[in-house]
């Protein structure tokens, strides 16, 4: 389930459409990206106004806690090593502390040895801030150190934390490192890339098979870190995150319409061309529609011995003109990279007529 404790702004509703999401099988990948699909348009834009929602609630909320705050979970966050080893870690920590004070350089040092994220190593050190009989010369040495971690990289150590729990029950679906789940996240917080870069960059990053996984990792993060005692953005920036997710599923639902195209026509039937190939060649139109005849170039080389160019120009066209607008720049660029495609599709049926 997801791990929210109190759901926030989100709708009851909305919550338990995620948490379908994360426990949906494997088989069910294409059914969770339907979700949204522009197939179901009228989802798509329900979860964008739940979206929109969430956000306008964020900017209303009152100052959050302090430094200690009250999470009971810092332990169940860390993501470096296994349960058992970081209880050990944990204990050989706090043993640490109540031998030495004022805490010293070897303090840090063997905090840094057991947790080499900046994000664990903060929720190390918030555990141990729970401590009871603490001194107050402990308590500040402890958040002194804190802040000293935390300085000039607060939106990444807060995205570390807020995303632990996701990374971890989505780690364990996807047979993936957690790690490496925090570090997706973290890139998608702070990165500056396209949204179809982003979408391109998944893909490879995570295989074909768990693209909308993916989506649906870094959607469920975003939530929880919004929710969270400590975000790792403001309402501003937030607000941008939000406006790149909405992006990021138009695309998905793009790849949704065009799986159903080719799982409808001959292409993938041979085995000459894969689906991924496919799906890249149609992200690549999406970014530069200009050149949508050099792109499908490729494809067709391949393809020819066993298909008609008609039938792959015409499944790229009618995926195009099916898919949200605003997956392009502009709509002048969508009108670019339809009127290719008509054009190639007019010119192949032409040939193939006179033969």
């Amino acid at each position: 389930m997801l791990d929210v404790k109190n759901t926030g702004v989100f709708s009851s509703a909305f919550i338990d459409r995620l948490n379908a999401m994360t426990n949906s099988d494997d088989g069910d990948e294409t059914a969770d990206a339907e979700l949204d699909s522009g197939l179901a348009n009228s989802k798509y834009i329900d979860s964008s106004d739940e979206m929109a929602s969430a956000l306008s609630s964020f900017i209303n909320r009152r100052d959050l806690e302090k430094l200690k705050g009250t999470n009971s979970d810092s332990q169940e966050r860390i993501l470096d090593g296994e349960e058992d080893e970081i209880n050990h870690k944990i204990f050989d920590l706090k043993r640490t502390l109540k031998d030495n004070l004022p805490l010293d350089r070897d303090f840090i040092d063997r905090l840094k040895r057991y947790f080499k994220d900046p994000s664990d190593q903060v929720l190390a050190l918030r555990e141990l801030l729970n401590e009871k009989d603490l001194t107050a010369e402990q308590v500040e040495l402890l958040t002194k150190i804190i802040n000293e971690i935390i300085s000039g990289s607060e939106k990444s150590v807060n995205a570390g934390i807020n995303s632990a729990i996701q990374a971890k029950l989505f780690g364990n679906k996807m047979k993936l490192e957690p790690q490496l789940l925090r570090a997706c996240y973290r890139g998608f917080i702070m990165g500056n890339i396209s949204t179809t870069d982003q979408y391109i960059e998944w893909l490879g990053n995570f295989g074909f098979n768990h693209r909308h996984t993916i989506v649906n990792f870094v959607e469920q993060s975003l939530i929880v870190d919004m929710d969270s005692e400590k975000p790792s953005c403001n309402a501003y920036e937030f607000g941008f995150v939000l406006s790149k997710l909405i992006a990021i599923k138009m695309i998905r639902t793009s790849d949704v319409i065009f799986m159903k195209k080719l799982e409808s026509s001959s292409l993938l039937k041979d085995g000459s061309l894969s689906a991924e190939q496919l799906l890249l060649t149609l992200l690549y139109i999406f970014q530069y529609p200009s050149e949508s005849e050099q792109i499908l170039t490729s494809v067709i080389e391949v393809s020819r011995a066993s298909h008609e160019d008609s039938v792959v120009y015409q499944t790229y066209l009618s995926s195009v003109n099916e898919s949200p607008h605003d997956i392009f720049k502009s709509e002048s660029e969508r009108e670019i990279a339809i009127n290719i495609l008509r054009e190639l599709v007019t010119s192949a049926y032409k040939k193939e007529l006179s033969r």
